[in-house]
């Protein structure tokens, strides 16, 4: 028995001298793990991807956005959905916006950062959205030219 162990432990420090370590069994990387998190460059990943106008719409009506945001281009307490996206938007302190997947994401969750001018900065954020939620609100705008 004795010799036994002797023979395992010289054959373990061989093994760490020669630097060899034992293999680790190859993992396949997951699907997500190779998927590329932004396909189509649009600057929103995650699980905001796949997501739909219908949906958005639905989110708007039930969280209160189109008390203040008209769908159909008039003023209300905020400005309109309608032909929003991709158009410049001047801001408060005079700087002007394009209205792009970034701006809108942003005035979702922190509305007050940049405030559209004639506008007050009223607005609540709704950072308590998931990122689907989002990108469904986000698909919606989009939708609404």
């Amino acid at each position: 028995m004795k010799q036994f162990l002797i023979l395992v432990l010289l054959s373990m420090l061989l093994s760490a001298c020669t630097g060899a370590a034992p293999a680790a069994p190859e993992i396949p990387p997951t699907p997500a793990a190779t998927r590329d998190p932004d396909p189509d460059g649009d600057g929103f990943t995650g699980e905001g991807k796949g997501t739909n106008a219908a949906a958005g719409a639905q989110l708007a009506k039930t969280n209160g956005c189109l008390a203040c945001h008209a769908a159909d281009g008039s003023k209300l307490v905020g400005p309109s959905f309608k032909g929003l996206y991709g158009s410049p938007v001047e801001l408060s302190d005079g700087t002007t916006v394009i209205a792009d997947d970034v701006y809108i994401v942003r005035a979702i969750i922190d509305p007050n950062m940049q405030v559209v001018a004639g506008y007050a900065p009223t607005m609540a954020g709704y950072g308590h959205l998931s990122d689907e939620e989002i990108g469904h609100l986000l698909a919606y705008v989009k939708s609404l030219k």
